[in-house]
């Protein structure tokens, strides 16, 4: 079986999550042991457990939630 590159970036997948009625989008892949979840309001890194799609729409949500506290919606 081929090693993977170094070099080439991971693939990453697509989450969303339902926010003050409104849908959120962001991606998430894992790498070197962490699962990283990247939106339009920052990113976030945990390590996964079972499961890494449910892990990043919980991470999504977390960083919209962060977002709405700066008052960072309102503008998006």
């Amino acid at each position: 079986m081929a090693k993977r590159s170094s070099n080439r970036p991971p693939l990453t997948s697509q989450v969303e999550c339902e926010y003050g009625g409104k849908i959120y989008r962001g991606t998430y892949y894992t790498s070197g042991g962490l699962l990283t979840v990247d939106c339009e309001f920052g990113s976030k890194s945990a390590s996964p457990g079972a499961g890494p799609n449910v892990l990043a729409k919980i991470m999504l949500r977390e960083l919209i939630q962060e977002a709405d506290s700066k008052g960072m919606l309102r503008d998006a």
